[in-house]
């Protein structure tokens, strides 16, 4: 990169959050080896923080979010190109495990990749023109990078097969509707509002929200019963890390919580 040339991932804090930004905006942010490296190495800088409770991604400029990935670059490099990293596999984040909270700001397109990296997160904001598809096919290939696997997962089958098939996309408020994304608001609101979603999740206890994070996302994958035992170890980490006693206290003397910073969370 020259010295003029602007970084293709940007990385800011504020009040507990990290803000990443994919910067590609004349490129609709579509993903190339260097955004791929850069998503991964903000994240990892963002996970080892303390003072960073969330994390919110999003898009440059006002036209996509993430159009997927960069065609060119793949007609020239091929899959092997850096477009998929070791640890978070594309764009450096759709088979990451996730440390903390992250909640996307779709502020355009999220087609492809884009709306991979979506189905990676936590929650959504979209902009009220925002679009989403999983267009592979038309370009011969299958959205590999988890959309077919997650889709179904988030919305109703039918509409997810329609979507990984055809190829066509679905406005905002057909997402909404879905539940794929949490919320639709006006363009120059979309930021903002994932900022407010990120700081209520940062304000309270790191451990608890980490916690319930884990035992929701495990939970569905389990039976019943195995769910209830998740549930003991997630209370067993809860008490042994002290919030559960300074919420209380906090409460009753009508002040702010002094959190622990969250160790890892492990519930076997």
């Amino acid at each position: 990169m020259s010295e003029t040339e602007a970084p293709k991932v940007l990385v800011e804090r504020e009040d507990w959050v990290g803000i990443i930004t994919i910067n590609r905006p004349e490129a609709r942010n579509v993903i190339d080896p260097e955004v791929a490296a850069g998503i991964e190495a903000a994240l990892d800088d963002l996970d080892a923080d303390p003072k960073v409770r969330a994390v919110v991604l999003t898009g440059a400029g006002e036209k996509a979010f993430c159009a997927g990935m960069d065609l060119r670059a793949f007609a020239k490099v091929g899959p092997k190109g850096g477009f998929f990293t070791e640890k978070g596999g594309f764009a450096g984040i759709t088979s990451r495990k996730l440390v903390k909270p992250l909640v996307v700001a779709v502020n355009g397109a999220a087609f492809g990749g884009g709306l991979e990296i979506l189905l990676a997160a936590d929650c959504a904001i979209a902009t009220s023109g925002a679009k989403f598809a999983l267009p592979e096919v038309k370009v011969g290939m299958h959205a590999g990078a988890g959309g077919v696997i997650r889709l179904a997962k988030r919305i109703p089958r039918s509409v997810a097969l329609e979507m990984v098939m055809s190829g066509e996309p679905i406005s905002a408020q057909r997402a909404l509707e879905l539940g794929l994304v949490n919320e639709v608001v006006a363009p120059d609101q979309v930021l903002p509002q994932a900022l407010r979603l990120a700081r209520s999740f940062a304000s309270a206890s790191p451990t608890s929200v980490l916690v319930s994070r884990e035992l929701m996302l495990r939970s569905l994958e389990a039976s019943e019963e195995d769910a209830w035992d998740l549930n003991k170890a997630a209370a067993r980490i809860v008490l042994r890390c002290g919030d559960a006693k300074e919420g209380p206290k906090a409460f009753a003397e009508k002040r702010e919580p002094v959190w622990a910073d969250a160790g890892p969370v492990d519930l076997g």
